[in-house]
């Protein structure tokens, strides 16, 4: 890996926080589509941000205070740079750190300090009106630059909504609603190419998860209703699906 791709992939806090341009966007994706443990480094981190948010109480400023935040936002340069943390060592006391852990560690130790820093300012300018986002399980996915998202109703009551990536090759789904099945039968996804379907996960109702496998370019995401630990194919047509 070249230092500047080296460089960039370090960049997972920066890449959560959407302080990476467009350019710099483009290619860290192109990594995480190839790396497994930047994935989940990603992942994490994007939970963490998830969680400190919703630890924080909602409050109501005056329009006053609104107007000077978004002043404020609007005018403030925004920068890349982590502060550099000491980590703890990885795999408890008196355990040497597993190869790479401790570089890791301080990368995700320091991105959360960030974190918690700038949350109170997202947190503020969501509640004052701002666009809100969707926040995920997975992140990177609605993150995506080129990711989209379909909000499907299923055969026999509840809603799916779907968000995948082409470029990441990944997608994830969310259930609401759905029926209580037997406790033989359980929710089925599948990655549908043609007439071949490929197993992707179950589901036991409603909840969120990513997809096995990889998304292909113009594949079907669709859901069944199969015995419990699922099929190898399809044993009926589809309650829920969508084209990509």
């Amino acid at each position: 890996m070249t230092d500047a791709r080296h460089d960039l992939a370090s960049s997972s806090g920066a890449y959560v926080l959407h302080s990476l341009d467009p350019a710099e966007v483009e290619e860290f994706e192109r990594i995480l589509a190839e790396s497994p443990d930047l994935r989940d480094e990603v992942t994490e981190l994007s939970d963490t941000a998830v969680e400190l948010g919703l630890a924080l109480r909602p409050i109501r400023p005056d329009d006053a205070l609104r107007a000077r935040i978004l002043a404020e936002v609007a005018a403030t340069p925004q920068r890349n740079g982590l502060v550099a943390v000491d980590p703890l060592p990885a795999g408890g006391p008196g355990r040497p750190p597993r190869p790479g852990a401790r570089r890791r560690l301080s990368r995700v130790t320091a991105v959360v300090v960030g974190l918690a820093a700038a949350l109170g300012l997202l947190f503020a300018v969501a509640h004052l009106g701002a666009p809100p986002r969707a926040t995920d399980g997975p992140v990177a996915v609605g993150r995506a630059a080129d990711a989209r998202v379909a909000r499907i109703p299923v055969d026999g009551g509840g809603n799916l909504t779907v968000e995948w990536s082409h470029r990441l090759g990944r997608s994830v789904v969310t259930a609401e609603g759905l029926p209580r099945l037997p406790a033989d039968r359980t929710y089925q996804l599948w990655y549908i190419d043609g007439e071949i379907a490929h197993p992707a996960g179950l589901l036991d109702g409603d909840g969120r998860r990513e997809l096995d496998g990889r998304l292909a370019e113009g594949d079907t995401i669709g859901m069944t209703v199969e015995p419990q630990g699922g099929s190898a194919a399809p044993s009926m047509v589809p309650i829920a699906s969508v084209a990509t």
